[in-house]
């Protein structure tokens, strides 16, 4: 029996369906310039200290906010931890990849989770890796949430939902 490989098991619409182009051949003027990669930290509370300084955080800021597309995004310094909690992953190498991605996206996607829903903001970059941003939508506003780098392969099985913006 042959399936349908343009939508998911929950049956969400994917890049394929929308007629969007595979990012592995994404225009390059549709690219963001990579910026600088951070050095990883030796530890979880330099790692946390370098995405704090990263994404803009002072002293005694609580809140830094970005503004996309299609909304505020708000940075709360006590989501930050889990953000840096695998060490395998190094991800606050990747940190000066977060504000680009969120006020320039390629794409965002709606997606739903357990709590509600997801906004999935998408970044192109020259190079080799591209970068999502997931900024979780609650009663509280629009909170960031995580992020992670990825290969254009394997960004673009995370391309699915409603496509709320594109480029």
């Amino acid at each position: 029996m042959k399936t349908n490989t343009l939508l998911n098991e929950d049956k969400t619409p994917t890049w394929v369906e929308l007629g969007r182009i595979d990012l592995r051949h994404a225009p390059d003027e549709h690219r963001l310039e990579a910026p600088r990669m951070l050095d990883a930290g030796v530890d979880h509370n330099q790692a946390l200290s370098i995405l704090q300084d990263a994404l803009g955080f002072e002293a005694h800021t609580k809140l830094v906010s970005i503004t996309s597309p299609i909304e505020q995004v708000n940075i709360r310094r006590e989501h930050l931890p889990h953000t840096v909690e695998k060490r395998l992953d190094a991800r606050e190498r990747y940190a000066h990849f977060i504000r680009p991605t969120i006020e320039t996206p390629y794409e965002i996607w709606r997606r739903n989770d357990d709590n509600g829903y997801k906004h999935h903001y998408i970044a192109a970059f020259s190079g080799k890796s591209d970068l999502t941003v997931s900024v979780r939508i609650d009663e509280s506003g629009n909170l960031f949430w995580n992020f992670m780098q990825r290969d254009r392969r394997r960004m673009n099985g995370l391309r699915e939902g409603e496509l709320l913006y594109f480029r």
